[in-house]
Order: C-alpha cells, then sequence, then structure tokens
C-alpha cells in the first residue's frame, strides 16, 4: 500500500512538473499584414490567434499560438490612435506607432495582452526603432493585472541608420493574466536639438504565449493522476 501511494505522489509531482514545464504556445505581432497604411491598428489584431493567416491578418509563431489570449490597443488621448506604419523605424518595417500623436498633447500608447479566465500570459520579447533622423530615448513599461510593475526602463536608439534595441525577456518571461506595455509618450527624448516627435518610435515583433493558472494547472496534474491511478486499481 505504501509502495503505491508513493508511486501516486510521484506521478502526480511529475504530471504537474511536465505541465508546468512544457513549452508555450507563443505567437508573434509582425504588423506585416494589410492593416492599412497610417490607419488604426484593428482591435482584433492579435487576438485569439491559431494560425500563421486569419483573414487579411498574418503572424509569426515560435512553437505555437495563443489561443486563449485577446489584444487591445490604447492611447490616452482620445483624438489619436496607434496606428500601422510601413516605412523603416531602423531596421524594422511594418511597426505599431502613434502617428498623429504630438508630445505635448499625448502622454500614453498602451498594448494591453489579456488572458482567457483560467490562463495566464507569458511576453517573452519585443523591438522598438526609431524613424527619426536624430538619436531617441523612449521609456517603455509592462505592468500586470494588479497594476504591479514588471518592468521600466528607457530604451534608447540610434539614429534612423542604426539597428533597432530588442528587449528581451526569454530568460524568464513575464506573466500576468493581463499585460500592459506602455510607452510613455510624454516623456520622449531627443538628443538633438528639436522635440522628438511621438510618432517617431515603433513596437515590433511582440512575441508572447499563454499557460494554464497554478490553479487550473494544479487541477489538471490531479486528474490525470487520477485517472492513472483509477486504470492501476481497475487492472
Amino acid at each position: 500500500m505504501r509502495t503505491a501511494r508513493t508511486i501516486e505522489c510521484v506521478v502526480l509531482v511529475l504530471v504537474v512538473t511536465s505541465l508546468a514545464g512544457s513549452p508555450a504556445q507563443a505567437t508573434v505581432l509582425t504588423f506585416d499584414a494589410n492593416l492599412g497604411y497610417a490607419a488604426a491598428i484593428p482591435q482584433d489584431y492579435g487576438d485569439h490567434v491559431v494560425a500563421a493567416t486569419m483573414g487579411d491578418y498574418s503572424y509569426g509563431s515560435e512553437g505555437g499560438w495563443t489561443p486563449n489570449v485577446q489584444t487591445t490597443y490604447a492611447t490616452e488621448n482620445v483624438n489619436t490612435t496607434v496606428t500601422y506604419w510601413g516605412d523603416s523605424h531602423n531596421d524594422l518595417t511594418g511597426v505599431a506607432n502613434n502617428e498623429y500623436a504630438d508630445t505635448w498633447s499625448d502622454t500614453g500608447f498602451s498594448l494591453v495582452l489579456t488572458a482567457d479566465p483560467g490562463y495566464e500570459v507569458l511576453l517573452y520579447s519585443f523591438d522598438v526603432g526609431n524613424w527619426d533622423y536624430m538619436e531617441l530615448s523612449v521609456p517603455i513599461s509592462v505592468t500586470g493585472l494588479a497594476g504591479q510593475v514588471l518592468y521600466d526602463e528607457r530604451i534608447y536608439l540610434p539614429d534612423r541608420t542604426g539597428p533597432h534595441a530588442a528587449v528581451d525577456f526569454s530568460g524568464q518571461p513575464l506573466v500576468s493574466q493581463r499585460l500592459t506595455i506602455h510607452v510613455d509618450i510624454g516623456q520622449l527624448e531627443p538628443s538633438g536639438w528639436y522635440p522628438a516627435a511621438a510618432d517617431s518610435f515603433g513596437l515590433d515583433n511582440i512575441a508572447f504565449g499563454q499557460v494554464p493558472e497554478p490553479a487550473t494547472l494544479a487541477l489538471m496534474g490531479l486528474g490525470a493522476a487520477g485517472l492513472l491511478l483509477r486504470r492501476r486499481r481497475s487492472k
């Protein structure tokens, strides 16, 4: 009996560990689709992605998809929108920016990733580029569901002839039921002689995934262990 109970415990640990360590499904927002030049990015671009092409939209993939994640694009000025721009931002083409914003009246541009109940979002990486011929620094933060700050840095970019900046969390992904990537437009800083335009930066290649919440994961593990135990006892 003791041996059987030990086996059951080992099975449970292995199942939960296997589920927790399994590769997460990952989607990359490439902004290479037919989104409309300088037009507002559709709110459903990035929603519940299950394929590389969904209607007019296209996506990249790193090991899977995110059928349980929804995206939202928002600015803090009701007169502007998050827009698609196809020109080069450093070596990036096809980015999300705030084309009709300015540094005096706009204070923020956000991309929100929200997981369905029972899931959490993981943020692996994103790229930042500069359209301007002057150097630029961009303050970017990532917050979780309760508003907790998970990342807050100023990204320094060369002028548009240089390389883009890559922000990589793949070694320790940021995780929450909701993640908000926020650019503080009002705090953009040029290193040249004139104020930086708020539309000079762009975000690209936003890689995110999904995993079951810890409670859901534990229930899955207990269910799997229970099935194994039932099969063993029926023999």
